[in-house]
C-alpha cells in the first residue's frame, strides 16, 4: 500500500513520501496530524464518521507551559504582566482546538488547574493564604487586577466547522488575498526585564488619577509610562528609586522624552 502510494504520488503529483514518517494504523487507533488525533467514530446517525480530537500531548505540553510562567522563581513579577502572558497561551491554544470534537472536556480540566497555579503564585508571591488570596484577587470564578482578568479556557466555547467552498485567493479575481497582521506583543509576555514594573505602574496611575506629572494633562493607562522624578542613576542604593514618592507618570511623547533628555544633561555634568 505504501508503495503503490509513493508511486502515484511520485508520478502524478511529482511528491515524495517520506517512508520514515509514513506508518499503516488501525483507524480506530487513530493518527496524529497538525497536532490534531484524527480516528474513527460514531456520528449522530449511527455512521462512522472521522473525530478530531485533542491529543494528550498537547495536553501536557500546555500544562508544563503554565507551570513553567507560575514557577516559584518567577513570583517578583508584575500580577498584571503575567496574567497578560498567561492570557496569551490560553487564547491561542483554546482558538487552536476550538472545532475540535468535544473540547470543553479539557478545557474544564485545564481551567481548574490554572486556576490554582494562579492561586498558589499570588500566595508566594505576597506570603498569603489561600483564603486571603481568594478575597484580595478573585474577579467571580478567576483572577485580576483592577485592568486585567485572567482567562479561564471555559470562557471558550466548542465551534462547530462547517465545510464550505472557498475561491482561491491567488487566482480568483473578485477576491483579495489578506495577510494577517502580526501584533506587537513583546510588552506582553511572561517575565519582566524589571520585575514589578507593571504592577507600580498601574498602582501610580491609580494614585495619580491618571495625570501626568509634568503637564498636568490626562493620559490614557496604555500610553501612561512609569518615570523616577530623581533619575534612577543617581541612587546608590536603587531600591530607593522605587520608593512610590519618587514615582510618577508621564506621557511618552513629549513629556517622557523631555524628561529623559533633561535627566541626561544633568547626570553627564555630574560626571
Amino acid at each position: 500500500m505504501k508503495r503503490e502510494l509513493s508511486e502515484f504520488l511520485e508520478k502524478e503529483l511529482k511528491l515524495t513520501l517520506s517512508m520514515e514518517k509514513t506508518k499503516v494504523t488501525f483507524i480506530k487507533d487513530g493518527f496524529t496530524f497538525l497536532g490534531f488525533l484524527i480516528e474513527k467514530g460514531i456520528g449522530e446517525k449511527g455512521r462512522c464518521v472521522p473525530r478530531i480530537r485533542i491529543p494528550l500531548e498537547a495536553v501536557h505540553k500546555i500544562r508544563i507551559k503554565y507551570q513553567m510562567a507560575l514557577s516559584p522563581h518567577s513570583h517578583r513579577d508584575s500580577v498584571r504582566t503575567k496574567i497578560l502572558g498567561i492570557n496569551r497561551i490560553t487564547r491561542g491554544w483554546c482558538h487552536y482546538y476550538q472545532t475540535t470534537s468535544s473540547p470543553s472536556y479539557f478545557f474544564s480540566k485545564l481551567s481548574n488547574d490554572l486556576f490554582w497555579l494562579m492561586a498558589h503564585w499570588l500566595g508566594r508571591k505576597y506570603k498569603l493564604t489561600m483564603p486571603r488570596v481568594m478575597r484580595k484577587f478573585c474577579k467571580g470564578n478567576t483572577f485580576g487586577t483592577n485592568s486585567v482578568t485572567l482567562l479561564r479556557l471555559t470562557d471558550f466555547e466548542a465551534v462547530k466547522y462547517r465545510v464550505k467552498s472557498i475561491g482561491n485567493p491567488y487566482t480568483a479575481k473578485e477576491m483579495a488575498l489578506e495577510r494577517e497582521e502580526t501584533p506587537n506583543l513583546d510588552h506582553q509576555g511572561l517575565w519582566e526585564r524589571r520585575p514589578g514594573q507593571a504592577d507600580l505602574r498601574e498602582m501610580i496611575y491609580l494614585r495619580d488619577e491618571g495625570i501626568c506629572g509634568m503637564c498636568g494633562k490626562w493620559v490614557p493607562l496604555y500610553e501612561a509610562i512609569l518615570d523616577h522624578k530623581t533619575p534612577y542613576a543617581k541612587f546608590e542604593d536603587k531600591r530607593n528609586a522605587d520608593k512610590l514618592d519618587n514615582l510618577w507618570i508621564l506621557h511618552k511623547e513629549p513629556c517622557n522624552r523631555e524628561k529623559t533628555k533633561r535627566d541626561l544633561q544633568v547626570l553627564s555634568r555630574m560626571r
